[in-house]
């Protein structure tokens, strides 16, 4: 579901069974992407081609900056400068100070079946084109108990997580009843992401880190990894998951 063009085929020298040919393979595209807030430098990102207003909105979401949509003014993309400006209304505190940041409990009580689950890691890596073509993506989705609602694959899969929170926050949809899917480990960095978006589940097809599960045991979200075929395994709050 992301935009643009996320690879291109260059040249090779190919090596096989003692043989070297030229071949031709294709490698995943990367730009340089500046953030402003409030015309002011923010930082940059190295990602994907795409889906840059749901990066900027989902860093600063991740980033405990914005809160609500209503705090966005505008957002204006300036692909051919490798630019984004993000208008917020400032309050009185500092924006650049993540002074947002502190987490609040996850309370959602939304239960999800088994199947429902591995259903939902199976259309990720039915729908990870770029990932079976390149094998240089991450891919990260929202999803409920029935389909994957957005999608997105990038580089980085910081910035896959950013573009699908991102979308979610400017679309204004509830997430108390979905769950993010991964197809990378759940780093703490991405459990913080879904704690300050108040995501109640994080399915993943592969490993969480321990502060990851640390923190989603404090905070009440659930962590399903190595969910692959017919089996997964449940790290924390398993009460949401059924059979």
């Amino acid at each position: 579901m992301a935009n643009g063009v996320l690879y291109q085929k260059r040249k090779v020298i190919k090596y096989s069974k003692g043989c070297f040919e030229t071949a031709e393979e294709p490698i995943v595209k990367e730009i340089q992407l500046e953030i402003y807030l409030n015309d002011i430098y923010f930082n940059s990102l190295s990602c994907s081609p795409g889906g840059y207003s749901e990066l900027a909105a989902g860093f600063l979401v991740s980033h405990g900056l914005i809160q609500r949509s209503e705090e966005i003014k505008e957002i204006k993309c300036r692909e051919e400068r490798g630019n984004v400006h993000v208008q917020v209304f400032l309050s009185q505190e500092n924006p650049l100070s993540d002074t947002k940041s502190s987490f609040k409990p996850v309370t959602a009580h939304e239960i999800f079946r088994a199947p429902e689950l591995l259903k939902l890691i199976s259309l990720l890596e039915e729908r990870s084109d770029v990932f079976r073509i390149t094998g240089g993506v991450h891919n990260a989705a929202l999803g409920n108990r029935e389909k994957l609602i957005t999608m997105y694959e990038d580089i980085g899969r910081h910035n896959a997580v950013d573009k699908v929170l991102g979308w979610t926050f400017l679309n204004n949809i509830p997430v108390n009843d979905k769950c993010l899917v991964l197809s990378g480990r759940v780093a703490l960095e991405i459990l913080v992401k879904a704690a300050r978006s108040g995501i109640p589940l994080v399915l993943s097809r592969s490993a969480p880190m321990q502060m990851a599960v640390d923190l989603a045991e404090e905070l009440g979200i659930s962590i399903v990894g190595f969910a692959r075929g017919d089996r997964f395994y449940i790290y924390t709050n398993p009460q949401r998951v059924v059979l």
